[in-house]
């Protein structure tokens, strides 16, 4: 009985240090267990902050292209605007020559007309060769526009595969960290929820990665409609190209016109001014002070004024009525059609001059060319066949400095010209 209850006592005692051994030992896994989870977990969730951040900066790169492609429609939907002005603007050239053609005008009116109608094909010419020059321009720039974006989708290219490659090795990754967890079989119930909420992370991750390609492949379409549109700003290039030549070829022709017909009525005007001279020359007799020299008859300064002077004395009243009669006489032979006026032109000398009414030759030989038209004028002279002009010393007719050649150079020129 004694012996029995030693035994007892005995094999009590042996099983409570195994036991402490075998617990000592569950808990040093657990937390060893525990401290790969929470490694493993902050790994994870710095791989997942890494790749969100990529793949914000692939959203805000694939906005800014978006910025660019609506910035490329605006200037084409404007280069269009452009072309299409041009041609309207072409047409109305067109319209308003047809029509010249299909008058029956005078002279003196298709030659006003056909001069509109070259300023008006210039300024065309003009704005045709600047819409040209802004269409290449705009090509370059588009050009390069294509040659950024292709750039940056490879760039969004390269950066995708590098997320994929990245998100197989997380998918490795958690797929390991899961069979070490799922090893675990004492802590599932702790490790589970966290399971989960990495398991939902990749699949979102998943998610994203596939947007991320639709993206892409939406890019590479509105590339391949940027191209599209470059091909047709090309062509409405040529053809603004080709407008532009055939709007230099009408001026040309219209050019051509107008000289033919400037020709003509220089040739009809010429015969008209040897007979105003001829009668000019009847009227004031023939005199030392009276010249006629080449397409201009010239009279002295002292037939008409007095020296320093811009006011007609008596005797070049006399002399003036003479012209204004012949003027008179000679206006209503010449044909209507034939747009001509008279221009009276001052000359002084160059010997210096300085008053409070003329403080320069230029001052004085315009003002008396203003007062021979004036009094032509007076006398009956059409004023729209009248022009003034004064020259100062400045067109000499004798470069010498004696008394003589100031006399000569200091003169009242008329001649009959086309207005």
């Amino acid at each position: 009985m004694a012996f029995t209850q030693r035994r007892a006592r005995h094999e009590s005692v042996n099983f409570w240090p195994g036991y402490v051994d075998a617990l000592a030992t569950l808990l040093l896994i657990m937390i060893f267990l525990l401290v790969v989870f929470a490694a493993a977990r902050f790994f994870v969730r710095e791989a997942l902050f890494l790749q969100t951040q990529e793949l914000e900066q692939t959203r805000s790169q694939v906005s800014t292209l978006e910025q660019d492609k609506q910035s490329l429609e605006t200037d084409l939907a404007t280069t269009r605007d452009a072309a299409s002005q041009a041609e309207t603007r072409a047409q109305s050239l067109e319209t308003s020559v047809a029509d010249l053609e299909q008058q029956n005008l005078s002279q003196s009116e298709r030659i006003t007309a056909l001069e509109n109608l070259v300023a008006q094909a210039n300024a065309a010419l003009e704005d045709a060769q600047a819409e040209e020059e802004r269409l290449g321009a705009l090509i370059a720039s588009l050009k390069e526009q294509e040659a950024a974006a292709a750039a940056e989708i490879d760039g969004l290219k390269a950066s995708l595969e590098a997320e994929v490659t990245s998100g197989e090795e997380q998918k490795s990754e958690i797929a390991r960290l899961l069979a070490l967890l799922e090893a675990a079989e004492q802590d599932k119930a702790l490790a589970g929820s966290e399971i989960d909420t990495l398991k939902a992370t990749a699949a979102r991750q998943q998610e994203e990665g596939e947007e991320a390609q639709a993206q892409l492949s939406l890019l590479n379409d509105e590339l391949a409609s940027l191209r599209v549109r470059l091909a047709g700003a090309e062509e409405q290039l040529t053809a603004a190209q080709a407008k532009s030549a055939e709007d230099e070829a009408k001026i040309a022709s219209l050019s051509q016109e107008l000289a033919a017909a400037n020709a003509a009525n220089e040739q009809a005007l010429s015969q008209y001014q040897s007979e105003f001279f001829a009668q000019l020359v009847d009227a004031l007799g023939q005199r030392e002070d009276v010249e006629v020299v080449g397409d201009r008859f010239i009279l002295q300064s002292e037939v008409l004024f007095d020296s320093g002077s811009a006011e007609i004395n008596a005797a070049g009243q006399e002399n003036l009525k003479k012209v204004a009669a012949v003027m008179r006489e000679i206006s209503r032979s010449i044909p209507q059609d034939i747009n001509w006026v008279l221009r009276v032109d001052g000359h002084s000398d160059k010997q210096p001059i300085s008053s409070s009414r003329f403080p320069s030759n230029w001052h004085l030989s315009a003002a008396r060319a203003i007062a021979v038209v004036r009094f032509l004028t007076d006398y009956g002279v059409d004023p729209k066949r009248l022009v003034a002009a004064g020259f100062g010393e400045y067109q000499p007719r004798d470069d010498g400095a004696s008394s003589e050649a100031f006399r000569r150079n200091r003169r009242i020129e008329f001649k009959l010209t086309n207005r």
